[in-house]
């Protein structure tokens, strides 16, 4: 009977340990996935600028 109740808990304990990092990596995930973003919306505003100097000074 003791075996069982072990088992239980170990079982039990390793869902949530799967869950957690689950939780953690699509967090992570989506973190990264806003920097990539953000920064290539910036490379984008810097290029806009770059050239429109560039242009005016032509």
């Amino acid at each position: 009977m003791k075996l069982r109740i072990g088992a239980c808990e170990f079982f039990g304990t390793r869902l949530v340990a799967v869950a957690t990092q689950k939780f953690v990596a699509e967090v992570a995930g989506n973190a990264l996935q806003y920097v990539r973003f953000t920064f290539f919306i910036f490379k984008l505003k810097f290029y806009f600028l770059f050239f429109s100097v560039l242009f005016t000074l032509l």
